[in-house]
C-alpha cells in the first residue's frame, strides 16, 4: 500500500509520462512475478489518476482494495545524472496520496493475505502515516494473538526516504521519527545503503543495519547497489550475496522491484526465510537478478518470471 504517482522523467530523448510511485511500482513487480497481489491506494478521480488506475490494471494489479480520492494526482518531475540515478521533485500542494483516513485505512484485507508491504513517503507524510501506523499495530497485536504462524500476516517495510522531497516539505526529523516507529513495527525491513547513510550519517550503515535486526524485525536487508545485498538477524550478518554485472540504463524501480522479489520469496517458502539461510540466499539472489534486469530497461520495467528464469 502507498502512492501512486504520474512521474514526468526528462531524459535525452525528451520528456516521457509514466506511472510510478512506490507501492504502484511494487505492485506491479509482483504481478509479472505470478503472485496475486492487491494495491491499496488513493486513486484521484482527475485524468492522471484514471491514468495511474489503468496503468496498474493493465498490467494484473487488482485495485478493488484502492480508494477514490477527491483530490488531484501527484505529479513529480524526475532527473536522472549521468549514472541513471533519478532525482524526485515533488509538489508542495495537497494530494491524494496523504491523506489517508482511519475508516479508509482499515477496510478487511483481501482474504489470504500473506504480507503487508508499506514505506516511501505515503508512511511519513501527515495526515495519512498516523492511521497507517495504527492499523499496522492492529495487524501485529493480531499477529500476537495468532496461534499459528500461517495465520499471521506479516509486514514488510522499506523507508525509501526521498530525502529531496522531505527537505522541500520541511518534516526531515519527523519523517526520521517515524520511520524509526516504522523499523520497530515491521518484520522485514528492507533498505537501501544510500537511505541509512542519510538516516543515520554517524555509523557505518553494517552497523545501523545490525542495530535495527535487534529493534524488532525478524530480517532487516541492505541492498548496496553494485555491491550486493547483505542481511541481518539478531544484531548479525546472516547473508551476503554478490551483485550481477549489468549495463545499467537508469535505476528507476530498482529497489522496489527488489521488495517485490523478496516478499514474493517470502510466500513461495511459507516464512523460512527467517529460519533457513541457504533458502534466504536463493531469495536474495533471486531479487538481486531482478533489480538487475530492471536496472537494464529505461524506468520501472520489472521482468516476468518467465524473463528471470
Amino acid at each position: 500500500m502507498g502512492e501512486v504517482i504520474v512521474d514526468q522523467v526528462y531524459t535525452h530523448d525528451g520528456l516521457a509520462i509514466v506511472g510510478g510511485g512506490s507501492a504502484a511500482n511494487m505492485a506491479l513487480a509482483l504481478a509479472r512475478a505470478g503472485v496475486s497481489v492487491s494495491l491499496r491506494a488513493r486513486f484521484s478521480q482527475d485524468k492522471n489518476g484514471q491514468f495511474l488506475r489503468d496503468v496498474a490494471i493493465d498490467n494484473g494489479v487488482d485495485v478493488s482494495d484502492s480508494i477514490d480520492a477527491p483530490e488531484p494526482a501527484t505529479v513529480v518531475d524526475v532527473t536522472l545524472d549521468a549514472q541513471g540515478i533519478p532525482r524526485y521533485t515533488f509538489p508542495l500542494d495537497p494530494t491524494a496520496d496523504w491523506q489517508w483516513t482511519k475508516e479508509e485505512i482499515s477496510k478487511p484485507l483481501p482474504p489470504d493475505t500473506k504480507v503487508v508491504i508499506c514505506g516511501s513517503l505515503a508512511a511519513v507524510l501527515d495526515p495519512g502515516a498516523r492511521p497507517q501506523l495504527d492499523w499496522v499495530k492492529e495487524i501485529q497485536l493480531a499477529n500476537h494473538n495468532a496461534r499459528i504462524d500461517a495465520q499471521k500476516i506479516r509486514v514488510f517495510f522499506d523507508p525509501n526516504a526521498r530525502p529531496n522531497a522531505l527537505e522541500q516539505l520541511h518534516v526531515v526529523e519527523k519523517s526520521k521519527e517515524r520511520i524509526q516507529e516504522w523499523i520497530s513495527l515491521a518484520d522485514v525491513v528492507k533498505v537501501s545503503q544510500e537511505d541509512i547513510e542519510w538516516l543515520d550519517p554517524s555509523e557505518p550503515p553494517p552497523s545501523v543495519a545490525k542495530a535495527w535486526s535487534k529493534l524488532g524485525p525478524r530480517l532487516v536487508v541492505m541492498t548496496r547497489g553494485a555491491d550486493g545485498v547483505a542481511a541481518y538477524q539478531d544484531g548479525r550478518e546472516i547473508a551476503m550475496m554478490p551483485a550481477p554485472t549489468v549495463e545499467v540504463a537508469d535505476t528507476v524501480g530498482a529497489g522496489d522491484t527488489f521488495m517485490a522479489w523478496l516478499a514474493r520469496g517470502y510466500v513461495e517458502h511459507e516464512g523460512r526465510l527467517f529460519s533457513d539461510v541457504a533458502i534466504l540466499k536463493q531469495v536474495l539472489n533471486k531479487a538481486a537478478n531482478a533489480a538487475a534486469v530492471n536496472c537494464s530497461r529505461v524506468g520501472c520495467n520489472p521482468p516476468r518470471l518467465v524473463d528471470l528464469d
